[in-house]
């Protein structure tokens, strides 16, 4: 508690007005945070009570949360007054105390990351990565940097000791998959926990998502660009801003190890760097706010993406049956908590990919279909809509995998042109599947 000066955060005074315990009733309150609903009893100083706490989703990225009341009415306790539940003074009393300084972590700070509030020291620990949100355009200014958005897989990397360990956005473990990266990670000094992505590139030098699911067949070149540092050496940086974080990540891979990279900085105005990732038939450009924070787990704006082909993830959610096993997949994407159908997928496959594919589609057999917005009235000029006739050749999944699909173009009714199937994606989680600009 204290008074905050002027500068990035504002300036005021904040008070500790309650502490003590609360008990989660869903059994995972990590889970539930993710989820956006968690349900809780509150045992402080001064607050007594059951409460719900649901994540209002009506703004895309939006990081409010509503604080719902629930179960017997609420308790306050006699000491429930304008006065800290740590120190017992008042607003008034802090502020003119005024003995205790927030630090925001400004460029212009001389040496931010010693100050004593500047950073919370703890150990490297995956957090759930910050999201970029799509885009149509890049802005201008010198507000943004620019780098390559890389087509592999997300990973965050944490290094406590000599033990590494390689986590995919959905917090699965990476080292069985890519033991080089883990073991070059493992020379760097000091702890750490690292935000980059797994890259696999083909023989003209471009990344390729196909060839780094198939990497354990076909063996390509396999790197680690390192693009966010998020802790060293026992200092957290979440709260820093970017270029500060982007500094001392470039000072700890002054010299990277085989196969780890330092993620290059596109330094061009953004129109020039769109027609140079465009002309050499990368997937897009991601631009990051200068300085802004991480935000694990959040698309505020803060980091944006533009893709410069056409493709993206969509859920499975059904199959049309053929040779080896199927002939088209069904996919969608979520609109809110429905699951809205967008294309049949018939053609990318080759048989062994079918192969690969169809075991788990059996076991994720389920008697309704899934998707909310079928069947549809009648066939379009693209053919591509499912009647209530052509859904009795169907097969329902559940709708929990997830695929990456290239296509031509949204048309005017919401549904894909010519979609081509890329690759499975076991990194990303179906809810968070959505249509992108």
């Amino acid at each position: 508690e204290g008074t905050i000066p002027p500068g990035n955060y504002g300036a005021g005074t904040v008070m500790v007005w309650d502490q003590g315990e609360y008990e989660d009733l869903t059994g995972n309150p990590a889970a539930a945070f993710h989820q956006g609903k968690m349900h809780i009893i509150m045992r402080g100083k001064k607050l007594m009570g059951e409460w719900i706490l649901v994540k209002d989703r009506r703004e895309e990225g939006s990081n409010k949360w509503l604080l719902i009341k629930a179960g017997q009415p609420l308790t306050l306790s006699a000491k429930a007054d304008d006065t800290s539940a740590i120190s017992g003074r008042s607003m008034r009393k802090i502020a003119q105390d005024n003995d205790a300084q927030w630090q925001s972590n400004t460029p212009a700070e001389k040496d931010a990351k010693h100050g004593p509030t500047s950073h919370r020291v703890m150990k490297p620990a995956f957090v759930e990565p910050m999201q970029c949100k799509p885009v149509k355009e890049l802005p201008g200014g010198d507000d943004w940097t620019f780098e390559i958005k890389f087509d592999g897989y997300r990973c965050f990397a944490t290094k406590e000791g000599s033990k590494v360990t390689l986590f995919s956005r959905n917090e699965k473990k990476l080292n069985t998959r890519f033991p080089a990266v883990a073991k070059a990670l493992a020379e760097l000094p000091g702890d750490f926990a690292i935000d980059g992505e797994i890259v696999a590139v083909d023989d003209a030098g471009k990344p390729s998502f196909q060839l780094l699911q198939n990497s354990g067949e076909q063996n390509p070149p396999i790197y680690f660009y390192a693009f966010d540092l998020l802790n060293h050496a026992g200092e957290d940086f979440h709260r820093a801003p970017i270029e500060q974080r982007r500094a001392l990540l470039q000072e700890l891979l002054e010299v990277p190890p085989d196969p780890v990279r330092l993620s290059p900085l596109l330094d061009a105005p953004a129109g020039h760097i769109l027609e140079a990732v465009r002309k050499l038939g990368l997937e897009g450009v991601v631009g990051k706010r200068i300085g802004s924070r991480y935000e694990a787990g959040e698309r505020s704006g803060a980091w944006i993406k533009m893709r410069t082909d056409r493709q993206q993830e969509f859920v499975l959610g059904g199959y049309v049956p053929g040779t080896h096993g199927f002939e088209m997949l069904l996919v969608g994407v979520y609109e809110k908590k429905r699951l809205i159908y967008v294309a049949k997928v018939k053609d990318g496959f080759v048989p062994r990919t079918r192969d690969a594919i169809f075991p788990a589609l059996k076991k994720l057999q389920i008697d309704n279909c899934p998707f909310t917005n079928l069947p549809e009235a009648k066939a379009s000029r693209w053919g591509e809509a499912l009647t209530a006739a052509k859904m009795k050749e169907c097969r329902w999944v559940k709708p929990v995998q997830v695929c990456q699909v290239a296509f031509v173009e949204w048309t005017d009714g919401g549904k894909l042109r010519h979609p081509s199937f890329v690759a499975m994606r076991d990194d990303k989680k179906a809810g968070a599947v959505v249509r992108e600009s």
